[in-house]
């Protein structure tokens, strides 16, 4: 718990002063492309810290008949990472791929392939140690992502936006309704991919 704690809370400091390198394409060229799809792998040796999450799938395979399944013996299973995978793919799908089609919308096919290399959502717990150990601005959900995006033809790597860590205070659940914006959804992965949102298109065109 605490070294994932640690972790995030690093990874805030880095949110907060590093700007993401720019890149040395063309940016006619960068608006030449036209995104198909965005695509979502999660890396092998990604640390995922998602008690909630442990405790969503063993659920779901208590109903599936899996009795011994419980928050506590999960959290390593390739089940697991491929549920968590699951849902990451979705909000980015729904979030991330309409607006990078948006900014994207040349003749040239290209896909964005999203590599998730950390994610760490406290539980109420985990939030409650952090907040007394070290104040209540200090929870923190976190996630550490790199995006190739390929020649749909060639599946040469045309540009790349370095792993960068993204992190929003607070915590929350899954699976809950987006009342307004994903900038305030109560689903931390909603609000960590909408600062993708927000940063993708000003990295790629420069802007």
């Amino acid at each position: 718990m605490y070294k994932a704690m640690l972790l995030v809370l690093a990874a805030a400091g880095l949110a907060g002063c590093v700007t993401t390198a720019a890149h040395n394409v063309d940016v006619d060229d960068i608006r030449s492309l036209r995104i198909e799809r965005v695509d979502v792998v999660l890396d092998p040796a990604a640390h995922i810290g998602w008690k909630d999450a442990q405790t969503d799938y063993a659920e779901t395979r208590n109903q599936q008949g899996d009795s011994q399944a419980t928050a506590d013996n999960v959290g390593g299973t390739p089940g697991f990472r491929a549920f968590v995978l699951s849902r990451i793919q979705s909000r980015t799908k729904a979030l991330l791929e309409p607006t990078l089609r948006q900014t994207l919308a040349g003749s040239r096919p290209a896909i964005a392939r999203m590599t998730v290399h950390h994610v760490y959502v406290p539980n109420f717990l985990q939030g409650l140690g952090t907040g007394l150990a070290f104040g209540a601005g200090s929870i923190q959900s976190g996630m550490t992502v790199s995006i190739e995006f390929v020649d749909g033809r060639t599946n040469r790597v045309i540009v790349a936006y370095p792993k960068t860590p993204l992190v929003t205070s607070g915590r929350g659940r899954m699976h809950q309704q987006l009342l307004t914006s994903p900038h305030f959804s109560p689903d931390p992965i909603d609000r960590l991919v909408a600062q993708l949102q927000d940063q993708l298109p000003q990295w790629l065109l420069k802007t």
